[in-house]
């Protein structure tokens, strides 16, 4: 959310369209007309800018990463609710979303520095991202055999009607979340009739959706309408589709590093490469082989333990599953049909479905299946069944409801205050919060009001004062003993097991700098100047930040420059921190003919302070004694 937030800092609300409630996320990530317009074209277009750069903002390639992700999300949300994509370019994106997926998790999955839990997504995600983009494209061919002058309504084949008949169902109860089946099943009938009247034309219309649930994806498009759900792709061409959108998914990898070290642009791309096999059939690799397993249910076939041995191994000893050999290449023209089918299976998650049909639980014909096999119920039986079932549910609830009050004790809305008697308690916790006395941090987890963020008049940063989200700044390179020239991307504090992300400007005066890290795009040096070609993320604290740098972008060179005042203060503080060297105490301790007597055999003892430095660490703090022999 910090590239999002920039992009509300730099650009007006006419060209990206958003608000402070955008990156505020936390409070309600179900608010459906957010997550849209997040990943709507122009906020992309905005990134785009940031990324390239213009005479008003330095360009900046860490970027790069949060418009491939929204980028990801407009084509997974364009594949079910897009205003101008034809069927046949739903299965292109379809294709694009689930094996860029799978070459993102394989990538992050071999990486040595990088986890699934804080480099992907969610398990559940991925596997709801995988089925669904899957069952689109299943539905369209569907469709097409079968049902052609019917129109394929993708917008309209989610969860919601589950999600919306159990939420109308709890406001029939008193607006509860947690119902009992009896009042579940004689809300039934009345749920049944409402959507009947709902559809009807002639009936009285019901109340839009909330605002936070409304469909707004349509509003990118001006026009309305402008693709026709019934122009069903031809037989056979959408296996050349979702081989577009694995071209289109490869393509963008590659753009973000995250395709074969060997790559390169001039040469033709080789899918049949045994060593990057996880980039060009990645649902073959990684351990998607494991995790498709779980999501059936368990083991099909035992078969596979052998197949899945190497799912725990280094991804550089997995080779290819592939079935063809070399010698199919010379095979005739006829055959190229199914092999074309046999590549899609094999860059599909979806595998085959094992099904013993010679089992004798299996055996049962149709023609087995006679009338005494059914039950044939009358009118009076059926509605002497029923009566006994409301009975039947009627006498659990009661039981039930006796249960739960006897087991409900009603918790005391008010407390004993000394001096102003029985008061309410979010009274007093309204009380707290206005007091400005209190620190507001005791009050974390009580706080019922927040101040509303004065959007209109922003506070002015001063880079200056602290450190800056997006500001350039000078750091100590303690190895080479110099300084490097960076960005700060996020900072971050941990205590207690518990994150902090500071979003805000952090003063250079506050006590725990040594406690927050700071991550940083380190600006590639060119002699004098500094660019972002071959930068790199490193990670710092916050202590060894030397100071704000007001750097110099020139567009003809795509490098930035430091003013000669601020680099010699720059070097004559790394010089005042390294300039002294460890060095040995010379001096000694000189003995005086007084000390020397008549029994002197020769030798005496003196004592050797530790040495003293004013950088770098003592190798001991011993005091030690030196015997010196004179001749």
């Amino acid at each position: 959310m910090n590239h999002v937030e920039k992009v509300i800092q730099e650009f007006s609300l006419f060209q990206h369209g958003l608000t402070r409630e955008h990156v505020r996320r936390n409070r309600d990530r179900q608010n459906w007309k957010i997550a849209q317009e997040l990943s709507f074209k122009k906020v992309q277009d905005c990134l785009d800018i940031l990324i390239a750069g213009n005479e008003n903002v330095p360009p900046d390639p860490s970027v790069r990463g949060t418009k491939a992700f929204l980028k990801i999300v407009y084509h997974y949300v364009e594949i079910f609710f897009s205003p101008s994509a034809s069927l046949k370019i739903r299965i292109t994106y379809a294709g694009f979303v689930a094996h860029f997926m799978g070459i993102w998790r394989n990538f992050v999955h071999k990486h040595q520095q990088l986890t699934l839990t804080k480099n992907f997504l969610s398990r559940e995600t991925y596997t709801d991202i995988l089925i669904s983009v899957h069952f689109a494209v299943i539905l369209i061919c569907f469709s097409r055999d079968n049902f052609p002058q019917q129109k394929c309504e993708l917008s309209i084949v989610g969860s919601d009607c589950c999600e919306d008949f159990f939420s109308k169902n709890g406001q029939f109860v008193g607006n509860h979340h947690v119902y009992p089946y009896a009042q579940m099943f004689r809300n039934v009938s009345h749920m049944i009739r409402l959507n009947q009247i709902e559809v009807d034309d002639n009936a009285p219309a019901f109340a839009k959706a909330h605002i936070k649930q409304e469909n707004v994806w349509h509003r990118q498009a001006h026009g309305g309408i402008l693709c026709s759900l019934l122009d069903y792709p031809a037989l056979g061409t959408e296996i050349w589709d979702w081989k577009e959108g694995i071209q289109m998914a490869r393509i963008l990898a590659r753009n973000l590093g995250m395709g074969p070290d060997f790559y390169n642009a001039n040469n033709p791309d080789d899918p049949d490469d045994p060593d990057n096999g996880w980039f060009y059939h990645p649902f073959q690799h990684g351990d998607h082989k494991k995790l498709f397993r779980d999501l059936s249910g368990g083991r099909d076939d035992p078969r596979d333990d052998d197949n899945n041995d190497d799912d725990n191994e280094d991804d550089d000893h997995n080779n290819n599953d592939d079935d063809d050999d070399d010698d199919d290449d010379d095979d005739d023209d006829d055959n190229d049909d199914d092999d074309d089918n046999d590549d899609v299976e094999n860059e599909s998650p979806i595998g085959e479905q094992h099904a013993n049909t010679n089992d004798d639980n299996y055996s049962t014909s149709d023609s087995q299946l006679g009338s005494h096999y059914l039950f044939d119920v009358t009118h009076e039986e059926s509605s002497a069944l029923q009566d006994s079932l409301v009975s039947l549910v009627d006498q659990f609830e009661n039981e039930d409801t006796q249960e739960t009050n006897r087991s409900t004790v009603r918790a005391d809305p008010t407390v004993m205050v000394p001096g102003h008697g029985l008061q309410y308690k979010s009274t007093i916790v309204k009380l707290l919060n206005e007091d400005p006395n209190l620190s507001k941090d005791r009050l974390v987890r009580v706080r019922q009001i927040q101040d509303p963020c004065n959007s209109n008049n922003p506070t002015p940063r001063n880079v200056e004062d602290g450190l800056s989200l997006f500001d350039d700044y000078a750091f100590l390179d303690k190895l080479e003993k110099t300084f490097k020239v960076g960005r700060i991307q996020r900072m971050r504090r941990t205590i207690n097991r518990r994150t902090i992300e500071y979003k805000e400007t952090v003063s250079f005066s506050e006590d725990y700098l040594k406690d927050i890290s700071i991550i940083f795009v380190q600006y590639n040096a060119k002699e004098t100047n500094f660019t972002l070609e071959n930068y790199k993320i490193v990670t710092i604290k916050a202590v060894d930040v030397i100071c704000a740098l007001n750097l110099n972008y020139h567009p003809e060179e795509n490098s930035f420059s430091i003013a000669d005042e601020e680099r010699t203060i720059i070097t004559e503080c790394i010089r005042k921190t390294f300039q002294t060297p460890h060095q040995r105490n010379l001096n000694r301790n000189i003995v005086s003919s007084a000390a020397l007597d008549d029994d002197f055999d020769g030798r005496f003892c003196e004592t050797v302070l530790p040495t003293e430095t004013q950088t770098g660490r003592r190798t001991s703090s011993r005091i030690r004694k030196q015997i010196h022999f004179l001749s």
